[in-house]
């Protein structure tokens, strides 16, 4: 896998250099670089394709032909023969390029580092993964006590010869016993559960199937998990089956049963195409469900545990209550506060109480900012909010008192990125990772036992050899949209480029989904800095963030 991303990836950068060294068949002027690929200007002898005239889809009365919809089912013989006649054509042409093999090695180098996560904490164990070089998958490692010795507990990489088995989800038991894991084959949606024993590193013998994203969430004796699951799928569920997936359901699964005796907890029925999900509040005491369809609003109800606990977890689809159910925004939950869009389109945090959950008598914790979009929020050391913005797409990370939202501290991440957070209410530790556009990850700690004292401290840093970060510049510059809104734009280059409009640039951008195209570590790119004296512009755009 690891390789074939070499590979791919080698592709895209001599592609590039293909096209920087002929512009319109006319050799390129050197720069200082001394490595430029040669190839003679192509002259195609592109294969014939079929289009299918008998493809009609009709949207709101307007007729659209799909010439190529064959091309959809990745496993006809037409499809592969497509394929082939596309290798045979381009792969012969790329091999032609002497800086091939420059290119491959650069990338090569660049991918060959060791990679970190944030450290979980369950009980006293510390739960990360880890990637050695080009492994295809992260190893999971575990360690008694935050500096204690890394011990491997669970590798993908030896479940299939060809790489291609990932862990997609994972949650360890509170009491960091039990490892419960998903697996997911050759990049399908569809995933199985798996359950591992911490101390002895044995699998138990379940294995929950026909689930794609199961949020798995143990309950506060440790004894089984809630997840989330589809029916039994007719025909193919390996993810290459073309069809929608409908009624995903809430289940509890008891360790060491079959998934045949797990119990139903939540079923809407009159919402067969939502994505549903569960967590247990940080009390243990109630139950939350969320059923969202799209981006921007979702539904929130919520039963008491005390029913299912005195059940056995036997109990049979629980009454739901309704807490937010007008569908009028996104609510996101922590404890029973809240990070919503509801009248607030960057986000503020609002506190529902379960016995009057109507709008008139939400509170407000966290005020949406004038500017800055409220990326997350999480409670830690019982008394603190950690909360995480994106003001003009870098990543801003603050400390604040819970009791009323006041900043404590802004924590100095640079031109970055949080890409993710370890911690809890019952936590005076977190961790957090930051990448940027010059380096692939730095993993920080922060102990809060020393009151408003916050100093983070690096524990994990992935290194690049060949790469040395204070000889690249990363700066961001504003243009005018259309209607004179300024947009955020990244440009990374060596320190010492002369900005005369000479050197090859690679221009990229996205605007959609609500993604912002925040500073992040792409081997890619700096391998065209590197070998082109090349300039990458990251541009930002109007409806992605």
């Amino acid at each position: 896998m690891e390789l074939m991303r070499v590979s791919l990836l080698l592709l895209l950068i001599l592609s590039i250099a293909i096209r920087f060294q002929y512009v319109n068949g006319i050799p390129r002027t050197k720069t200082k670089s001394n490595f430029r690929p040669t190839v003679k200007p192509p002259t195609y002898g592109y294969p014939n394709v079929r289009r299918d005239e008998s493809i009609v889809d009709n949207y709101f009365g307007v007729e659209i032909h799909d010439y190529y919809r064959w091309l959809e089912d990745p496993d006809s013989n037409e499809t592969a023969a497509f394929v082939r006649s596309q290798n045979h054509l381009t792969v012969p042409y790329l091999e032609k390029a002497n800086g091939r093999n420059v290119i491959k090695k650069r990338l090569e180098s660049n991918l060959d580092y060791t990679k970190y996560t944030v450290p979980v904490k369950r009980g006293n164990r510390y739960f990360s993964f880890l990637k050695t070089g080009l492994q295809n998958q992260a190893v999971v490692y575990v360690q008694n006590g935050v500096d204690g010795e890394r011990i491997e507990l669970l590798d993908p990489n030896i479940l299939a010869e060809d790489g291609t088995v990932a862990i997609t989800e994972v949650n360890p038991s509170d009491d960091g016993e039990i490892y419960a894991y998903a697996l997911s084959s050759k990049g399908s949606d569809w995933v199985t559960v798996h359950f591992k024993n911490v101390t002895s590193g044995e699998d138990f013998p379940e294995i929950l199937n026909y689930s794609k994203w199961p949020g798995i969430e143990w309950n506060k004796e440790n004894t089984g998990i809630f997840y989330s699951s589809y029916p039994k799928p007719n025909g193919t569920a390996d993810g290459s089956e073309t069809t929608s997936n409908e009624n995903m359901k809430i289940y509890f699964h008891r360790i060491g049963t079959k998934q045949e005796e797990d119990t139903l907890i939540v079923n809407f029925p009159n919402f067969r195409k939502r994505t549903i999900g569960c967590e247990i509040s940080k009390d243990g005491n109630y139950l939350i469900v969320e059923a969202s369809e799209g981006l921007l609003t979702n539904l929130v109800y919520y039963t008491e545990m005390k029913s299912i606990v005195e059940s056995e977890y036997r109990l049979q689809t629980p009454q739901l209550k309704p807490l937010l159910v007008n569908d009028d925004a996104k609510y996101d939950c922590e404890v029973l506060y809240f990070r919503t869009n509801n009248g607030t389109p960057i986000y503020r945090i609002i506190g529902v109480y379960l016995d009057n959950s109507n709008e008139r008598y939400w509170s407000t914790l966290l005020p949406e900012n004038s500017k800055d979009v409220l990326s997350w929020a999480a409670v830690i050391n019982t008394d603190k909010l950690i909360t995480c913005y994106i003001r003009d797409v870098k990543s801003i990370l603050e400390v604040r008192r819970l009791r009323d939202g006041s900043l404590v501290k802004e924590i100095d991440i640079g031109v970055g990125t949080v890409g993710s957070f370890a911690g809890r209410k019952q936590d005076s530790q977190f961790f957090y990772s930051v990448s940027s556009f010059l380096y692939p990850g730095k993993i920080f700690s922060v102990d809060l036992q020393n009151g408003n004292i916050i100093e983070p401290k690096i524990y994990a840093e992935s290194i690049v050899k060949g790469i040395d970060e204070s000889l690249h510049t990363a700066t961001q510059v504003f243009y005018k949209s259309k209607d004179g809104t300024p947009i955020p734009m990244f440009i990374i280059s060596s320190k010492d480029l002369k900005m005369d409009g000479t050197a090859p640039t690679l221009l990229y951008g996205y605007g959609g989904f609500d993604v912002s195209l925040q500073p992040g570590f792409s081997e890619t790119r700096l391998a065209f800095i590197q070998l082109f004296d090349g300039v990458v512009a990251v541009a930002n755009i109007r409806g992605g963030g």
